[in-house]
């Protein structure tokens, strides 16, 4: 987990990068061209390399239905207060991506190209996270616990963004919350595989997706409204704010529930 990890941030931080920099540069035509050249290139690079999945019978017996990943999740008791946990914290925190973006371009009158920079920052965080969990092992009954820190820590984050007077600052926040957004990924997806039979792992990580993105989804409906009605600093701080409750109000329960199963 930790180096698949690795292997996204790897990309995702030269894409920001290299974005900022043709965008100030070259204004907006350029990378919409190469990013048009390069998806059609990547649609073309399965027949290019023949690659091909061969389809397989299914096995006789009851077969899995869709819903079947959700109802487990609400089954199991851990997994349950887990999804309605980071669930209600990407809701409450989901705002810091357009929030953000209007805090470095409006508010601290950022370049197109610190923008970018910004997205990198974000993405060496996600990297070095990764290296961390591939160096360092975190026990499966202490792994919650560890969720509902890195929670608590980016709620407090947030906060930080919110009064945050340069952009080194913002970057630097970037990178922190990069680190612990990787860390808190790798965390959830092992809790949800050790705790899934492997038959129905899919089903799970679609409901799970599916829980993940109405958070968040959420989230970026409201952002623009928030934004224009509270500004941008009042809402990334009501939104680190909220979810430091949140976090508080959710995580005994969810480490009740860890406790139970894990022992």
């Amino acid at each position: 987990m930790g180096f698949s990890q690795s292997i996204y941030a790897i990309a995702g931080f030269a894409a920001p990068a290299c974005g900022g920099i043709l965008v100030s540069q070259t204004g907006y035509k350029a990378p919409f061209i190469i990013d048009a050249i390069t998806f059609l290139f990547l649609a073309m690079a399965p027949f290019l390399l023949r690659v091909n999945r061969r389809s397989s019978t299914s096995e006789a017996g009851e077969k899995i239905r869709a819903n079947d990943g959700l109802k487990y999740i609400f089954a199991n008791s851990h997994l349950r207060s887990l999804a309605i946990l980071i669930t209600g914290f990407l809701f409450a925190a989901g705002t810091v991506s357009v929030a953000g973006l209007f805090l470095l371009t409006k508010v601290l009158h950022a370049s197109v190209l610190i923008y970018g920079l910004s997205g990198a920052a974000s993405a060496i965080g996600m990297f070095l996270g990764g290296v961390v969990l591939m160096k360092f092992h975190i026990p499966q009954e202490k792994q919650t616990k560890a969720i509902s820190l890195i929670l608590s820590s980016c709620a407090l984050l947030i906060i930080l963004l919110s009064v945050s007077q340069h952009w080194v600052q913002v970057l630097i926040l970037d990178l922190i919350f990069g680190l612990l957004s990787s860390l808190l990924s790798t965390l959830v997806s092992t809790i949800f595989i050790l705790s899934s039979p492997p038959e129905m792992r899919g089903r799970i990580g679609s409901a799970l997706n599916a829980f993940f993105n109405l958070g968040m989804i959420g989230a970026l409906l409201l952002s623009g409204v928030l934004v224009q009605l509270l500004g941008t600093r009042r809402l990334l701080f009501c939104a680190g704010i909220e979810a430091l409750v949140l976090v508080a109000i959710l995580s005994p329960a969810t480490l009740k529930k860890a406790k139970v199963i894990t022992g």
